[in-house]
């Protein structure tokens, strides 16, 4: 028996509409002048998405690096400049809010084109009878239909998980799109409740995203973390 973990987010679109104001700079600015605007845009990711955590996601280190052609877009207007960044950081967070777990069965193999979200909890018929595979993945917040998985192996036996083994490490189920997943590290945690051992654990997956935001470069660090139980496999 097959089976699949699903994520259902709300669907957000990141495309912001601005009117420039009549009174933006007709000159683009120096250099000091983009480093300074640059400092007070991290400011402004730092301070809504740094340790932000909500649902199955926690953000940590949100950094930009502002280049020429977002200048261009918002015609060197500071104040636009700001507030698009900051809609943007806003969105990320509403987004992290509306991430949803589901365990179901799976009756057909993963396949690109398979609906997004964690999937794919299947049953190893050549191994011990408690033995799974699972792939364990997450919805790259607002971004594009690319998720974010984490392959991994449980024995579960009387009714307790009894070991955990990842395998290789977290990975984007595509490459399509403005996002790039690099994996840090994973790591697995099997819960004990008073004298009892493995009868809940969690997989958890940190790594850098990546991905362009109106011309500039935007880097943030999320780990994503699933808890599930013996039943859910």
């Amino acid at each position: 028996m097959k089976y699949f973990v699903k994520v259902n987010i709300m669907v957000v679109t990141f495309l912001l509409i601005t009117t420039s104001s009549v009174f933006a700079q007709s000159s683009p600015f120096g250099e000091s002048e983009v480093k300074d605007l640059e400092n007070e845009i991290n400011e402004i990711l730092v301070e809504e998405l740094d340790n932000y955590s909500a649902g199955i996601v926690k953000y940590e280190n949100p950094t930009v690096k502002l280049t020429q052609e977002t200048l261009e877009k918002y015609d060197y207007n500071k104040q636009d400049i700001l507030n698009a960044f900051k809609k943007e950081a806003e969105l990320i967070k509403t987004n992290a809010k509306n991430i949803t777990i589901e365990f179901g069965k799976k009756e057909t193999d993963n396949n690109s084109k398979s609906e997004i979200g964690m999937r794919s909890v299947i049953k190893n018929p050549a191994s011990y009878p408690s033995d799974y595979t699972a792939s364990v993945s997450a919805i790259v917040p607002g971004l594009t239909t690319a998720s974010i998985r984490q392959d991994f192996e449980a024995s579960v036996r009387s009714g307790y998980i009894k070991s955990i083994t990842l395998e290789g490490n977290s990975y984007s189920s595509s490459k399509i799109g403005l996002s790039q997943w690099t994996p840090i590290r994973s790591w697995s945690i099997i819960d004990h409740v008073g004298a009892y051992q493995g009868l809940s654990a969690s997989i958890h997956m940190k790594g850098t995203l990546s991905y362009l935001f109106k011309g500039s470069p935007i880097s943030i660090t999320p780990t994503f973390m699933e808890e599930f139980t013996p039943h859910d496999l």
